[in-house]
């Protein structure tokens, strides 16, 4: 038994060197013949243990090369992501797509199961805008949150494979994928997952015959094409389609998308409380981990809280925007300017940090009223709660 283990970790640490090879040779080439040349050996070698639902080796090789700080990290990193969302197979290619849908409501935001006319309709808006005649397209038949993403390769992996594993409608029950209900928040994002399967890569996408306006206008129309399907499905909440997209270019991309989204929504779910943009004080203060707690790679947070004029020194909500301690300066201006073509009547920027906090009771985060102290959200004078959802914000 202890042979057979000492044998395994040699063979990883072996795979794992192969992978770090290949990626540092990368980072050398200087030219695209070149590139192509690495990058099929390079494939190869990342599809392997994804291929047979593993991922452990690529992860090893990984951390080896994030703790020397290499720039072959980047190299593998882009290598193993681009693997893991895509297969091929006897039987063709295939691609994990994502369509991000940015949410706000002041009720509870849907997620899970949704209707099949309104999955079928999207994936055939899917394949006239996105794919050809000659793909394949299946959808998985709930609405993901964030939470409900895979986060490891071999799970990115699964995903797709379950999402291409041929059906008679084309509606792939993935109802296993979504264990928790996401926390509630009046905004977030919400994700539909395909699966695109063609003969060869140039039948998985749409010719590009297209002028570059004629296609910009092709991604707009498929974006209000699916707002409209989905408007029965998200009866109480504004969604705003985004682009489909790779697996993580979708999740990254809505990742960017929401921090500004969620600004817009912050204005407009106060205002659904009788006030006008013009009627609010908002807030924006850098929060930070202190001390011990920090550890490497960790960020702060921009803490946006809106008040109103009759109420200043209450904070009636707020939301979080993540931000590197680099970035913070250039964050919070840029927060700023979005509220202030929300037209938000006044916009109070703090220049002192504050040590990041939640409420002990509720796990709420705690933000900074114009004055600079720190306070729980609470709710206007008057307002009746029971109309609205609650929210973790």
């Amino acid at each position: 038994m202890a042979n057979n283990f000492s044998s395994d970790i040699t063979d990883m640490d072996e795979a794992a060197s192969e992978l770090i090879r290949y990626a540092r040779l990368a980072t050398e080439a200087t030219s695209r013949f070149e590139d192509g040349v690495v990058d099929t050996g390079f494939e190869s070698a990342v599809r392997a243990p994804l291929d047979k639902g593993e991922d452990a080796v690529i992860e090893t090789a990984l951390n080896r090369l994030k703790e020397e700080e290499s720039p072959a990290y980047e190299e593998l990193l882009s290598m193993a992501e681009d693997c893991a969302q895509t297969r091929v197979d006897a039987k063709g290619v295939h691609l994990l797509v994502l369509i991000p849908i940015m949410c706000w409501s002041r009720y509870l935001i849907p997620h899970g199961k949704i209707s099949n006319e309104a999955l079928k309709a999207t994936a055939e808006l899917f394949q006239k805008g996105w794919a050809t005649e000659k793909a394949t397209v299946q959808i998985g038949d709930c609405l993901l949150s964030a939470d409900h993403l895979p986060e490891g390769l071999a799970d990115v992996r699964h995903l797709l494979d379950r999402l291409t594993k041929k059906t008679k409608t084309g509606i792939v029950d993935i109802a296993k994928v979504v264990t928790t209900t996401p926390p509630p928040d009046f905004a977030d994002v919400r994700y539909l997952a395909l699966g695109v399967s063609a003969p060869d890569t140039a039948s998985l996408f749409h010719p590009l015959n297209q002028s570059y306006e004629e296609r910009a206008r092709t991604v707009m129309d498929f974006c209000l094409g699916v707002r409209e399907i989905l408007q029965n499905d998200f009866i109480g909440t504004m969604i705003d389609v985004q682009p489909p997209a790779s697996f993580f270019s979708g999740w990254r991309q809505a990742d960017a998308t929401m921090r500004i989204f969620a600004v817009r929504s912050l204005v407009d779910y106060v205002c659904c409380m009788g006030y006008s943009p013009a009627d609010l004080i908002a807030t924006t203060a850098v929060f930070t981990k202190m001390g011990g707690e920090t550890h490497e790679g960790d960020g702060d947070e921009i803490r946006v809280s809106i008040s109103v004029k009759d109420q200043p020194s209450k904070v009636v909500a707020g939301v979080v925007a993540p931000s590197m301690p680099e970035d913070n300066d250039n964050n919070q201006t840029f927060i700023g300017a979005v509220l202030d073509n929300c037209r938000v009547g006044r916009i109070i920027p703090l220049t002192q940090t504050f040590p990041m906090e939640w409420c002990e009771e509720c796990g709420a985060p705690l933000y900074a009223n114009p004055e600079g102290y720190v306070c729980h959200i609470e709710p206007p004078a008057g307002l009746d709660e029971s109309k609205f959802a609650p929210t973790l914000n």
